[in-house]
């Protein structure tokens, strides 16, 4: 972590990233984290490249940097848009039916098939809190074979980000919100709560209940229930899942941005990142 101070000793910025080889840095959390661990004052706060240098590092890269004030504007690349549900006040019945009334033959959809996984026989449990051992186990396995099923690296069972993973299911921050038939995990997610807010870092569900439109089932049930978790804000971050519009009625603005410090190892990697 590198703190940035004005003259006076007023803290000006702080850059929160894994260190990896050649100097070159990602943001906490990655590969899991939407967003960029960047935080600047909105007044005469240092570029990216010196909060890059005043770490001793050659270069740092993110898909997803939040700048609401506009602090990084020469530094940023493509924008993106982050979704977020946000009850603001709103009771879960109402903010349902807004949704509803939005898109109203997709949600008709969401009660059919949720009608039809009970009418085959299956009885619905949601179930949420820290995570135990048999959710971890189940989820997680759910997302290693999906990696595997798509040729992507498995992040899951990678030595680091697998510690990663383990150290936030450890963690006061870890939660999970999962929907089950009787023994079998149907859909879930995992990620970081902090206060009436939660971000999933991983989401997944059973392939043998993929007819029934399970990660769809499972959000419907969240809106019904976030007063119960304690949550007021689902942050379903950025991505090109077109479901996440069904649900968010708030939108966040990120920008990919790369830089590199004005050294040779710098310089270097700005070179095979433009080949790349």
């Amino acid at each position: 972590m590198t703190l940035a101070y004005d003259a006076s000793g007023g803290l000006a910025a702080v850059l929160a990233c894994h260190r990896r080889p050649l100097g070159n840095a990602w943001p906490v959390g990655a590969p899991f984290s939407d967003y960029a661990a960047v935080i600047a004052r909105k007044e005469d706060a240092p570029s990216l490249v010196q909060l890059v240098q005043l770490a001793g590092l050659n270069a740092f890269r993110t898909h997803a940097l939040l700048d609401p004030w506009n602090v990084f504007t020469a530094e940023r690349g493509d924008a993106d848009e982050a979704m977020v549900i946000d009850l603001d006040r709103m009771t879960p019945a109402d903010f349902l039916e807004a949704r509803r009334q939005e898109y109203a033959k997709r949600f008709k959809n969401f009660r059919r098939l949720e009608n039809r996984l009970e009418a085959d026989g299956h009885v619905l449990e949601m179930r949420w809190g820290p995570i135990d051992a048999a959710t971890k186990q189940a989820l997680f396995a759910i997302k290693s074979a999906q990696f595997e099923d798509s040729g992507l690296i498995d992040v899951i069972s990678a030595s680091r980000s697998g510690a990663l993973l383990d150290r936030v299911a450890a963690s006061p921050s870890g939660f999970q919100i999962s929907l089950w038939a009787e023994d079998k995990l149907v859909s879930g997610h995992f990620g970081m709560r902090s206060g009436t807010s939660f971000h999933p870092w991983i989401a997944a569900y059973a392939p043998e209940f993929s007819e029934y439109s399970p990660g769809n089932l499972l959000l419907v049930r969240v809106l019904r229930s976030m007063p119960e978790m304690g949550l007021s804000r689902y942050d379903l971050s950025t991505g090109s899942d077109h479901y996440k519009k069904y649900y968010a009625n708030r939108r966040r603005i990120t920008f990919a941005a790369s830089v590199t410090a004005p050294t040779a190892m710098g310089r270097a990697l700005a070179a095979a990142n433009r080949l790349w």
